[in-house]
């Protein structure tokens, strides 16, 4: 579970929101993630606090991510975050450095010990 916080020009006033996955755009709601489903997506990959770019499906060169959902193919976070996105659907998620590479990080990625990620995806397809 993930807290944002908008804030609106025209009222002085917080708002949390409280959502599993905030959407940027919600897609076609017709076919969905689900565990076992073999899923394309775009993604970007962030260091969270720093927002270094570690890693995008749409540099030149890259292609559409393509993965098992919910067979532990993806670090932990992704699955949880990703289960239940429509086709279509564009959405930044936040995941804890417990779930995604924790004190060991990731050398091959440059993600140190306790970093914590964001990610951009768009899932292009559910098959």
């Amino acid at each position: 579970l993930t807290i944002s916080i908008s804030h609106s020009l025209r009222l002085p006033l917080l708002f949390l929101i409280l959502s599993p996955s905030p959407s940027l755009s919600p897609g076609y709601e017709k076919e969905f993630v689900y565990r076992g489903a073999t899923v394309v997506m775009h993604v970007k990959g962030m260091i969270k606090d720093t927002g270094r770019v570690f890693w995008n499906s749409r540099d030149a060169g890259q292609r559409p991510f393509k993965y098992k959902a919910g067979v532990a193919q993806m670090i932990e976070g992704w699955d949880d975050a990703c289960e239940g996105m429509s086709i279509g659907e564009l959405s930044r998620i936040s995941i804890a450095s417990s779930k995604a590479y924790g004190k060991a990080g990731n050398r091959s990625w440059n993600i140190g010990p306790d970093t914590d990620l964001q990610f951009e995806v768009e899932v292009l397809a559910v098959v």
